[in-house]
């Protein structure tokens, strides 16, 4: 007899999800390092080969050519603020870095005391709309926004403190790209830290006997909610802008109002609404397929927004450290997903008439399935579930690291190796040419 458990399968259709979101998840960020790893600071291009070695003859066409004319310049002004701030680096005196570090610590407090007002906010509107709903209040417009208050709460903050983080590390006087890594730390921390807390009050604050059903609610609120800001964000507040400086072009207003399309940011939210994803699939199982809908409509008017409604930004800066740490964001995000479920699994679901465990637990599910099974899978299956299997496992995993870290330090080597015949390659040639000079001049 074989198992045929409805809930186990969909159990194990879940967990191959995250197993599958998980190794593309690993993969891309592995790629990523070793991208940033060749780009990195080590392998940098000086200025003269830019200038002299840095054009394509293969191109013929003006658009392309026009497009390689920008990247190069592109490149040029990034290089040329970098080493400017190097040089405004090395010249400041002992009371300059002082006032700057007392800043900079003052900056920290002021962003710790926003992330704490912004989790704050998110509790209280959650308790909140939690004691109004059970008070049954008639109007259903007090009724839907109670029911969206903590997913309005999450995402105003959640579009709102980043752009603060942004200009509050402009004064902080880092480079352009710790700026922007700065920005990026702090953004992520507060997305997935109000998304955690948010589940964790959830979970604390369950006393329907169908809480799943009612966590899944939440989770499409959130995304639901998330779609709106955007639309919001593009036709309230971007074309009314544009049209503002169009119209009134010398006014204060216009002047000020000017909305770039900051790229990390929007990776962000990007990041955001994954894990929701994720914290979700198992409570609310079509929620992909909501989600893969919501980032198609996002995705045409973001494409509408910064094609009419942006400005080019003022300032460069190089993304390509950035690309290792959105995958460790979204790594960061599975995790919180997966760690969600396995407590929600290993909670007490005894008594509880709906979800996929109704009136029972997975131990009990799972040891009824393997009840059902042959003997001899039985027998096989508890001997790998024993302590006795732990240890060839933890030796076999190590064996394994080792080798990867010992093949990374010979490839290293190689590397260095391959430079040095190189340079001894060029100083070479630069022998040979100057007694080729030498033996032509007498």
């Amino acid at each position: 007899m074989v198992c045929s458990n409805t809930s186990l399968l969909f159990l194990l259709g879940i967990t191959c999800v995250f197993v599958l979101s998980l190794v593309m998840v690993i993969r891309r960020t592995v790629i990523g390092y070793k991208h940033t790893w060749i780009t990195g600071s080590h392998n940098k291009i000086s200025i003269i080969n830019k200038v002299f070695s840095g054009w394509n003859f293969c191109i013929q066409d003006d658009s392309a050519a026009a497009l390689k004319h920008s990247l190069i310049r592109n490149e040029l002004k990034m290089d040329l603020e970098e080493q400017g701030f190097h040089q405004r680096l090395s010249r400041r005196t002992l009371k300059q870095k002082m006032t700057l570090y007392v800043l900079r610590v003052l900056l920290n407090v002021l962003v710790l005391v926003l992330l704490a007002g912004s989790f704050c906010m998110i509790f209280f509107a959650t308790q909140y709309s939690k004691e109004k709903k059970e008070h049954n209040v008639e109007s259903w417009i007090v009724n839907l926004i109670l029911g969206y208050l903590p997913a309005i709460t999450i995402t105003t903050a959640n579009h709102l403190l980043p752009r603060i983080f942004q200009k509050i590390s402009v004064f902080e006087d880092y480079s352009l790209t710790t700026q922007l890594n700065l920005t990026l730390l702090r953004s992520t921390f507060l997305k997935l830290a109000s998304l955690g807390i948010y589940i964790l009050f959830l979970f604390k604050m369950r006393k329907s006997d169908c809480w799943e059903n009612e966590f899944g609610k939440q989770m499409y609120q959130l995304s639901m909610f998330d779609l709106l800001a955007c639309f919001i964000n593009t036709f309230l507040i971007s074309f009314p802008a544009k049209w503002l400086r169009e119209r009134y072009p010398s006014s204060v207003l216009a002047r000020l109002v000017k909305p770039q399309f900051i790229i990390t940011l929007h990776v962000l939210d990007l990041v955001y609404c994954q894990t929701v994803t994720w914290v979700g699939v198992f409570y609310c199982p079509l929620l992909p397929c909501i989600c893969t809908l919501k980032l198609t409509a996002v995705f045409y008017m973001k494409k509408c927004c910064v094609l009419r409604c942006c400005v080019p930004a003022q300032k460069m800066v190089r993304t390509h450290s950035s690309s290792v740490l959105f995958h460790f964001m979204l790594l960061l995000g599975l995790i919180i997903a997966a760690v969600h479920l396995s407590v929600s699994l290993s909670a007490d679901t005894t008594g509880v008439p709906c979800g996929p465990f109704s009136n029972s637990t997975v131990s009990e599910v799972v040891n009824e399935c393997v009840g059902s099974l042959p003997h001899v899978v039985q027998s096989t299956l508890r001997h790998m579930d024993s302590k006795a299997i732990a240890l060839p496992l933890i030796m076999v995993e190590i064996v394994i690291l080792t080798c990867f870290v010992s093949q990374g330090r010979a490839n290293h080597k190689t590397i260095e190796r391959l430079n040095d015949m190189l340079v001894m390659c060029n100083s070479d040639k630069r022998f040979l040419v100057e007694e080729h000079s030498s033996g032509l001049s007498h």
